[in-house]
């Protein structure tokens, strides 16, 4: 574990490019033939995002010092994801990518999650919150996975929002403008959510499947949907992504896909990585998927750690993930990111209970 110096005053970085030139950076990429020119732009487009990060987890902070959810936590995508997202989706582009940075609140249930959102999503701010609407016309919940699960077993709310600043004069943000039209993500889960999705990615990490984009082996994908549908029944009352299975149908197959493969014994296998760190507002987790390990860098000002967050995406070896991260505090960082730090335990618990309670 390192400490940086804070060598760098803090400056706000804003957008430099053309939505024009951003998508042509991202089409370069996708394809393989990005330059350093696209790799620039691109990365003056995340860091930009930055701006609307701090304004939105700020709000959010806020809020959840009056509620019981968890301290919420911040992230910018990682370079991989948002290449291989530009591949599964040769239609998108990279300006309108909605979830370049996102921010994520952990709730204890869902009453406390449909409760918090609800307030949230009526606050009085210019903000714009993207909806899809229906054949109709109608604005429907598109992003609300607990009533439409994905099939992979992914549980949780996601609501999209467009950056709009207050005009120049009503705000001491003017200014702000420059970030208009930038996107952010707000994801919603329960705790008991947070732990399938945690385990999820932990096992790609072991395994180098991806499970998270429902690419992996069947059976694989199954054992997660089966215990995606024993948590959801178990602990919250509804239904996942089998709704139609009996019981004793989920339990039976679960305990016959465990006794082949042995994910579960693994998983409460893994010693998490409970390493001490400062707390700094700017933290990079840099897990090496063959060791198993994770270090920790810190950062005062945000300028210093995108910038080594960027030079470690470009110069890390193949099996080496690095995501910039943000919470109030060590203890936020470790529970919002438990993947990066290999803890399972939660999921390992939930699932013991829901076979044999």
């Amino acid at each position: 574990m390192k400490k940086t110096e804070n060598v760098l005053t803090f400056r706000e970085i804003f957008p430099t490019n053309s939505k024009g030139r951003v998508n042509r950076a991202g089409e370069n990429l996708a394809s393989g033939q990005a330059t350093q020119d696209d790799l620039t732009a691109i990365e003056n487009w995340r860091a930009s995002h930055n701006h609307i990060l701090n304004t939105f987890q700020a709000n959010l902070r806020r809020r959840a010092k009056l509620s019981n959810a968890r301290t919420p936590v911040q992230r910018i995508k990682r370079l991989e994801t948002i290449e291989n997202k530009l591949r599964r989706y040769p239609n998108m582009r990279l300006a309108r990518m909605q979830d370049i940075v996102g921010c994520r609140v952990v709730f204890e249930n869902l009453d406390e999650l449909h409760a918090f959102r609800s307030k949230f999503n009526r606050s009085r701010f210019s903000h714009k919150r993207r909806m899809k609407k229906d054949q109709a016309g109608k604005e429907v919940d598109a992003y609300n996975y607990i009533n439409r699960p994905k099939p992979s077993g992914y549980r949780g709310v996601h609501d999209v929002f467009e950056f709009r600043a207050k005009q120049a004069g009503r705000s001491k943000a003017a200014g702000g403008e420059r970030w208009n039209g930038l996107n952010i993500e707000i994801q919603y889960r329960t705790k008991v959510q947070h732990a399938w999705a945690t385990a999820v990615e932990i096992c790609d990490n072991y395994t180098e499947n991806h499970g998270k984009f429902s690419n992996a082996p069947d059976e694989y994908l199954l054992y997660f949907q089966i215990a995606s549908e024993l948590l959801a029944r178990t602990f919250e009352d509804r239904r996942s992504c089998l709704p139609n299975w009996t019981i004793k149908e989920l339990t039976s197959r679960f305990e016959v896909l465990e006794a082949e493969h042995g994910m579960l014994s693994t998983l409460a296998g893994i010693q998490p990585n409970d390493e001490n760190f400062p707390a700094e507002r700017n933290t990079l987790l840099i897990f090496n998927n063959e060791t198993g390990e994770t270090e920790v860098l810190v950062f005062q000002n945000f300028r210093d750690a995108v910038q080594n967050y960027f030079k470690l995406e470009r110069e890390s070896a193949d099996g080496i993930d690095v995501v910039l991260v943000a919470a109030d505090d060590p203890e936020s960082v470790r529970y919002g990111f438990k993947n990066y730090f290999s803890d399972a335990k939660d999921f390992v618990n939930y699932i013991q209970d829901a076979l044999y309670a």
